[in-house]
This record gives structure tokens, C-alpha cells and sequence, in this order.
């Protein structure tokens, strides 16, 4: 049975996250008895994803990552990475209350409680969905590697350079529209003209 990732993710995660999922194949169930069990069923939660979706299609010269990676199945055996343990993750029928606190110590009535479950729901996300983050560099340059005007906008592309003997880069497009500001700064690190 192949889905694609989003199918997948709609109608199964729930019951991944409640540790409930089964697709009627006894090697799919995710009840087991495990030796290490969180490392266990985030190796059989991997041997599931791999199972339902469908490969990663992509086109010559096509890549995700500065790797080399052309696919999520290309970076997954380069890093060896595994899902999260699903069944660890907090689970709940309904969205939560953003006015209640989330270490439970009742309702939000000030600014600074407030400012606190900001931090807590932004812990939790980037825990859960986006990992953690490095470090700011400290070591961080920018060099302009070129300026050209579009119409009344001057672009600039700008070579961002830092970590360990600035071997990390990052290049960016500056788009500065002409006139008096402040404006919105729009910062690409792609070619706005690439699709």
C-alpha cells in the first residue's frame, strides 16, 4: 500500500502519536516488546514511513541540500536520522487552550505570563518539529559580491560567511527598494529568477 506524504500525514499521525497506528499488517503494528524502547520504535517508525510513502521523485541535477542529498531518502541514509519517538510526544484530542498555561499552573492574566508561554509554545515547537537550532555565530561577516539596479530596486547579493575558519556560507539577495524608507527587508537564498 503506497500514500503519498500528505495523505499519510493527515490521516495517519494521529494514530501514530497516540501509539495506536496499525494498518492491518502484523509487521507494521507498532505494539511491540521493545529492549530500548524509544530507540526501538523510532527504528520501526522509520521501517513504516519508508513502507507508506512513495519514493521522492526527482529530475537530473536536481538537490535538497548543500550535501548533495537529491531526496529525504538520500539525507535519511547519509545521517542516519530517525523519526521522533511518536508514542513520548504529549498527545491530545483538542487544540490547547493558548490562555492556559502550558506547566499547568492555571490561566494566563499578565503580560509576563503571557511572555512565558510564548517561550514554552516556541520550546515545545522547536523541539517537536524543528529541532534545535546552533549557536548565533559569532564569527559572522558580510561581504557584497555584487549590486545592480531593477528598476527602481537595487539588489544586492551578499556572501554571508562564518563558523569555524569561515567555512560556512550563505548567500543572499537584497532587494532595496528606491525612495525614502524604512521598508520591509525581503531576503532570498535563492535566484528570484530561478523556479
Amino acid at each position: 500500500m503506497n500514500m503519498d506524504r500528505r495523505h499519510f500525514l493527515s490521516s495517519a499521525m494521529a494514530g501514530l502519536l497516540a501509539g495506536e497506528f496499525s494498518l492491518r499488517r502484523p509487521e507494521l503494528t507498532i505494539h511491540r516488546a521493545w529492549s530500548d524502547p524509544s530507540l526501538e520504535r523510532r527504528k520501526h517508525y522509520l521501517e513504516i514511513l519508508r513502507t507508506l510513502l512513495s519514493p521522492t521523485r526527482t529530475s537530473a541535477g536536481q538537490r535538497m541540500n548543500v550535501q548533495g542529498d537529491k531526496s529525504w531518502e538520500d539525507w535519511q541514509k547519509r545521517t542516519g536520522e530517525l523519526p521522533p519517538d511518536f508514542q513520548m510526544m504529549p498527545s491530545s484530542a483538542l487544540v490547547p487552550d493558548p490562555l492556559m498555561m502550558l506547566d499547568g499552573k492555571g490561566a494566563i492574566t499578565s503580560v509576563g505570563q503571557w511572555e512565558r508561554q510564548r517561550q514554552l509554545i516556541r520550546e515545545r515547537f522547536e523541539h517537536w518539529i524543528l529541532g534545535s537550532m546552533p549557536p548565533r555565530p559569532d564569527n559572522m561577516s558580510a561581504t557584497v559580491t555584487d549590486s545592480h539596479v531593477e528598476g527602481d530596486a537595487t539588489v544586492r547579493h551578499v556572501a554571508l560567511t562564518f563558523g569555524a575558519g569561515g567555512r560556512g556560507t550563505l548567500h543572499l539577495q537584497l532587494v532595496i527598494p528606491g525612495g525614502k524608507g524604512p521598508f520591509a527587508v525581503l531576503l532570498t537564498n535563492h535566484q528570484r529568477g530561478r523556479p
